[in-house]
């Protein structure tokens, strides 16, 4: 199931940090390799894992899921320096696909 990516905070060769709806509510995505520092501290384009929070639960538990990004289709095409309208499909993680 397709949901709406709402807010792209930090974009680097995919979407990184943001705002998407998770089962139908918001939540804060951050890419699990993404340092604090950004690309420079060990990040792989080739991961896929994101932790989601509750926007209205800071305090919640984290779900960790993979990521499968598209742009909306029929979105105006994003020129430079513009972010895509973009749409994601969870898939969260149990056991031991989690790190």
């Amino acid at each position: 199931m397709w949901e709406s990516v709402r807010q792209l905070v930090e974009y680097y060769d995919g979407p990184r940090i943001g705002i998407a709806d998770f089962r139908g509510r918001p939540h804060r995505f951050v890419a699990l390799s993404w340092g604090p520092e950004g690309p420079e501290t060990g990040w792989t384009p080739d991961e896929d894992r994101f932790e989601l929070t509750p926007v209205e639960e800071p305090d919640a538990e984290p779900v960790i899921a993979r990521a499968t990004f598209q742009a909306v289709d029929g979105a105006p095409k994003a020129g430079p320096g513009v972010d895509p309208t973009l749409e994601v499909c969870w898939h969260p993680l149990e056991g031991k696909d989690l790190p």
